[in-house]
């Protein structure tokens, strides 16, 4: 997993350079074996050029890790990235932590939210 949570933090890094205005959170969940990032603020995680970087990223991923999961999310009650390993962005002091659970939708729903289904 080790190879995954660096190449995730890489794309992490990489969104957040082109969209200075947001913050992303990363974490595991053990007990979905997904790895979530949450995204905040809501305008910017709904705004059309943003949608188009997240479904390039999540691809990138897919394209390396076939077989493991990956979801972006929204800060909301149900769908929350609790312990992050690492944050960046403007509400973050751009750290890495230790510790990690979240529950989380499917990359499959995230494909069809960015896709408008």
């Amino acid at each position: 997993m080790r190879g995954e949570k660096k190449l995730i933090i890489k794309i992490i890094d990489n969104l957040a350079r082109k969209h200075q205005d947001m913050s992303f959170k990363y974490g595991y969940n053990e007990s979905f074996a997904e790895h979530i990032i949450e995204v905040e603020p809501l305008e910017r995680y709904k705004a059309d050029d943003y949608m188009v970087d997240e479904c390039d990223a999540i691809s990138k991923f897919i394209s390396v890790y076939p077989d493991k999961e990956i979801a972006f999310v929204h800060n909301d009650l149900f769908l929350k990235v609790e312990n992050p390993t690492y944050h960046i962005g403007p509400k973050s002091a751009n750290t890495k932590l230790r510790a990690m659970h979240s529950p989380a939708r499917s990359f499959w729903s995230n494909l069809g939210r960015a896709l408008g289904f």
